[in-house]
């Protein structure tokens, strides 16, 4: 399901079944709770930075760096307004990286 609002698309992903059949085949390293700020949402969830092919730990920097994997993927995840009124809450969404203009680690 793409969302797109304004003059600037935002896509958000979380029923498709081409970019899952992507995503069930990843095997995901470290977790990072992230809030990630687009210019019309705010998102608050656990980013998943997939293992190199070492298997060493990859960082949140080199899933957002990574020029193969367009979108981030976000579980445990709520989408807020920029005034932070909760719009969605879900255990899966696909952000594309091209939306993004702010990402701050939580924890991890």
């Amino acid at each position: 399901m793409g969302v797109k609002l304004r003059k600037k698309p935002v896509e958000v992903m979380d029923d498709d079944p081409e970019l899952m059949a992507d995503l069930i085949d990843v095997e995901f390293g470290g977790k990072t709770r992230v809030e990630i700020w687009t210019d019309q949402f705010i998102i608050v969830g656990d980013a998943h930075a997939p293992r190199s092919i070492r298997g060493a730990k990859r960082r949140l920097s080199d899933l957002l760096n990574d020029p193969t994997r367009p979108f981030l993927p976000i579980t445990d995840v709520t989408v807020f307004s920029l005034r932070r009124r909760r719009l969605w809450r879900g255990e899966f969404l696909a952000v594309n990286k091209a939306s993004v203009v702010l990402v701050k680690a939580l924890k991890e």
